[in-house]
């Protein structure tokens, strides 16, 4: 062999190597690529089901707020309803407070007449009743005769 062929064959053994390097290195990229690919598909996917949760909660949400909405202005009406009304309440209340008041009065004097004998009453009402004579027993009585009423 001579000079040129082993330098030819050196130089074939270099690249050689050179290219199997640059395989192993290219494979190597080519796996960090493909992790790099799979993190984003995951990543991504993670965040389209996020998106969608937080899309479903928002539509709930705005419902929830529509009807809220509704439930005030129902409330709002009923209190601006309540307040309209409040002086004709207020005025009755004033009412019924004051007829009570004056029957509560009036059943106090009632009462209070009760225990007290009235000051012109004569004094034999307030004594005891003498017992009354009692009937005799009903089978010794005479049936009672009914007049004929004239027609």
């Amino acid at each position: 062999m001579d000079v040129s062929d082993i330098t030819k064959v050196a130089s074939r053994k270099r690249m050689s190597e050179d290219a199997e390097k640059l395989r192993d290195k290219i494979s190597r990229e080519t796996a960090k690529i493909i992790k790099l690919k799979v993190a984003q598909d995951t990543a991504y996917w993670d965040l389209k089901e996020k998106l969608q949760q937080v899309e479903s909660n928002h539509e709930r949400l705005q419902q929830n707020m529509v009807e809220v909405q509704m439930q005030h202005e129902t409330t709002s009406g009923q209190y601006e309803d309540e307040l309209r009304l409040r002086p004709e309440i207020l005025n009755k209340l004033g009412g019924t407070r004051a007829l009570c008041e004056v029957l509560e009065e009036y059943g106090r004097r009632v009462r209070a007449a009760w225990r007290a004998p009235p000051p012109t009453a004569p004094r034999w009402r307030w004594r005891a009743a003498p017992p009354r004579a009692r009937a005799p027993p009903r089978a010794t009585r005479a049936p009672a005769r009914r007049a004929a009423r004239p027609a």
